[in-house]
């Protein structure tokens, strides 16, 4: 599965705003198998880091158009237009220059990590995020980039949604300059695209609910996903099932509402009940060990009647101290064990697994992973 993570133009060079954009980011590297971010912010830092001049007119050039937000006014502008006069230093212009060059690269690096920029690299290092360049040629100065990167974004993002294969995560901005392309009919969604949209966009709203997201690191989620990769088939089948009930596309306002309610109405009891099943498995496993070298104290349930029993833990409770004050001797705690077991899969095979044993891990546990054997 690609997604495609729509993160609007920046209000300023440095430092671009990334917030919007780094959870929708980490909730499509844990949904979808590749991932790209589609951000003019991201794209425009990436083109300072990568490009380093060493003439000073080049030099001029970039600290002119980064020269507001450098705190430099106009005196980059005001320089490039004396500096090949015969009665101005050439040395004491390149010491200034190289001064605000130092103060500008640092000022580059800070937005790098502040941005959250820098958090990505082992996403891409991996091979699971590529950050779309927006294939803005050349260009005089970095306040040049932003009318030209909007119009390349605009397109990218409306393909998307519209054409691509991918499916598409944006962020609010982004989401109401669509939907006014949409009501204007200057861009036409069909049904089943419109329906893959939703898809994308309540995976990412149920996968920000858990526990601590905001504060794991792009590493962690990446970990998380590996672990939790058996149970993914089952998540996207469910997310799919969930988004078909929802009316209102991606893009419009009501949509937070309505994928609010799915996760009120069907995740959060589904995963509730996950939660109850394996705290019965626990219980189990207590019972394995206190009677494991008195097998005729314990007589578990057969797998069946477990399996049964995970939709209602307390009929299992119940059962079990009812066979216990029987006192058969016809099971023994090794068959315990299998029942314990055969529960860890029934849990698994549940389609909300995947949220379930996500919260475990971000809130630090990592004994229930993804795996079903």
């Amino acid at each position: 599965m690609d997604l495609t993570v729509g993160v609007g133009p920046p209000r300023s060079a440095l430092p671009p705003d990334l917030g919007v954009g780094l959870p929708l980011v980490k909730a499509a590297l844990l949904y979808g198998d590749r991932v790209t971010l589609c951000s003019p912010a991201a794209s425009l830092l990436l083109r300072l880091r990568d490009h380093t001049p060493t003439a000073v007119g080049s030099r001029l050039a970039v600290l002119a158009g980064l020269a507001d937000d450098l705190g430099l006014g106009d005196a980059p502008a005001r320089l490039a237009h004396v500096v090949d006069t015969p009665h101005v230093d050439p040395e004491v212009v390149r010491l200034t220059v190289d001064a605000w060059w130092r103060r500008y690269r640092r000022a580059l690096a800070e937005a790098l990590v502040e941005s959250g920029l820098e958090a990505l690299g082992p996403a891409v290092a991996a091979g699971r995020l590529t950050v779309e360049t927006l294939g803005v040629g050349a260009i005089a100065g970095p306040s040049d980039f932003a009318e030209a990167a909007a119009e390349t974004y605009a397109r990218v993002v409306a393909d998307a949604v519209s054409q691509g294969h991918t499916t598409p995560l944006l962020d609010g901005a982004t989401a109401d300059g669509l939907r006014g392309a949409v009501a204007s009919g200057r861009l036409g969604v069909s049904e089943p695209r419109a329906h893959r949209a939703r898809d994308g966009g309540l995976a990412a709203h149920v996968l920000q609910r858990l526990p601590l997201f905001d504060r794991a690191t792009v590493a962690e989620v990446l970990d998380i996903r590996a672990d939790l990769d058996a149970a993914l088939t089952r998540f996207r089948a469910a997310v799919g099932a969930f988004a078909a009930e929802v009316a209102a596309a991606a893009w419009d306002p009501d949509f937070a509402v309505e994928a609010d309610r799915v996760y009120q109405r069907q995740v959060a009891p589904a995963v509730a009940e996950i939660e109850d099943a394996v705290a019965t498995v626990g219980y189990l496993r207590e019972l394995v060990t206190r009677y494991a070298e008195r097998p005729g104290q314990f007589v578990p349930l057969a797998a069946p009647a477990l399996t049964v029993a995970l939709a209602s833990p307390d009929v299992l409770a119940q059962t079990v101290a009812a066979t216990l004050a029987g006192g058969s001797v016809l099971a023994n705690a090794a068959q315990a064990g299998w029942a314990v077991a055969d529960a860890r899969r029934a849990a698994r095979a549940k389609r909300l697994f995947f949220v379930y044993a996500a919260r475990r891990r971000f809130a630090g546990d990592r004994s229930w992973r993804g795996r079903t054997a």
